[in-house]
C-alpha cells in the first residue's frame, strides 16, 4: 500500500481517502495484468515462430544430408556384397582367381610354390618364355645392340658423325668456291630472273660471255603443269655489262613476263 501522506490536523474523511487509494491501487494491478497478458502472448508467439524456424533449418539440414549418405551408405553395401554382387571387391577378387585352389588364389601363394617347387619347372619355363620373347626381339642383333637403349644410342653417335660430317662439307665447298672465286675462276650461279620482251637479265655477268652459260648455252621455263621448256640464249651485243641476254623463242615476246632459269659461270 502507498505512504498516506497526511494534510489534515485530526481524521474527519479519511475514509473517502482510504477508498479513493484502493481504487487507484486496484487500477493498477488491473492494467499490470493486461500488460502480463500481452508480453506473454509476445513471448509465445515468438516461442512458436523460433520453434518453426528451427524445424525448418533441421528438415533442410537432414535434407542435404541424408541423400548423400544414403548414397554412401549403397555405395558401400554394394562394394561389401559378396562374390556374386556385381561391383562388389569379393566378386572382382573371384572373377580374378577364377577357379584357382584356395591354396593359390594370391600371387604370394604363387611365387611361394614356385620357390618351392623347382623340379616343377615352371620357373624355367617362365624364364625360357622371356628369352624366347627376347630372342623374338632382338633377331641376330649382337650382344652391344640387343636392348633399345644400346640401339638408341648409336642411333644419336651415327646422326651426329653424320650432321658433323655435313658441316665439314658445306665448310670445304664454301671455301672451295671462296678460293675460286678468288683465282679468277667461274663460280657455278642459279638466277631466276623474269623475261622482259625478248631480254633477261643477270645478276652478276657472265664469265666468257656466253661460253659461262651452261646446259648448252639455254634457260628453261617451267609452266603450271611442271612441263618444261628450253629455249637458246645469246649475249645482247648492245649491253657492256655482260648481263643481259636474249632469249630465242619462237615468236617474239611469246616468254614476256614469265619466269625463268639460268645457269651460268660468274
Amino acid at each position: 500500500m502507498a505512504i498516506i501522506k497526511r494534510h489534515k490536523n485530526s481524521i474527519s474523511g479519511l475514509s473517502a481517502d482510504l477508498l479513493a487509494l484502493q481504487a487507484a491501487d486496484s487500477a493498477e494491478i488491473t492494467a499490470r495484468l493486461a500488460g502480463d497478458a500481452v508480453a506473454r502472448d509476445a513471448v509465445a508467439a515468438e516461442a512458436i515462430a523460433r520453434i518453426a524456424g528451427d524445424d525448418a533449418s533441421a528438415a533442410a539440414l537432414n535434407a542435404h544430408v541424408v541423400g548423400p549418405f544414403s548414397a554412401a551408405k549403397d555405395l558401400l553395401a554394394l562394394v561389401n556384397g559378396d562374390a556374386t554382387v556385381p561391383g562388389s571387391f569379393r566378386k572382382a577378387i573371384a572373377d580374378l582367381v577364377g577357379g584357382a585352389p584356395v591354396a593359390l588364389d594370391t600371387l604370394v601363394e604363387i611365387a611361394n610354390y614356385i620357390n618351392a617347387n623347382p623340379a616343377a619347372g615352371i620357373a624355367a619355363a617362365i624364364t625360357a618364355q622371356i628369352e624366347a620373347a627376347k630372342a623374338s626381339i632382338t633377331g641376330t642383333a649382337t650382344v652391344l645392340m640387343d636392348t633399345f637403349g644400346e640401339v638408341e644410342a648409336a642411333v644419336n653417335s651415327e646422326i651426329a658423325a653424320r650432321a658433323a660430317a655435313e658441316t665439314a662439307m658445306v665448310a670445304s665447298l664454301k671455301a672451295y668456291a671462296d678460293h675460286a672465286a678468288a683465282a679468277g675462276c667461274g663460280v657455278p650461279v642459279t638466277d631466276t630472273p623474269v623475261v622482259s620482251g625478248d631480254h633477261i637479265v643477270l645478276e652478276r655477268p657472265s664469265k666468257n660471255g656466253i661460253n659461262g652459260i651452261l646446259n648448252f648455252a639455254t634457260v628453261r621455263y617451267v609452266d603450271s603443269s611442271g612441263v618444261a621448256f628450253d629455249a637458246p640464249v645469246r649475249m645482247d651485243e648492245a649491253d657492256l655489262s655482260g648481263r643481259q641476254l636474249l632469249v630465242s623463242v619462237d615468236v617474239p615476246g611469246e616468254w614476256h613476263g614469265k619466269r625463268v632459269q639460268v645457269q651460268y659461270l660468274a
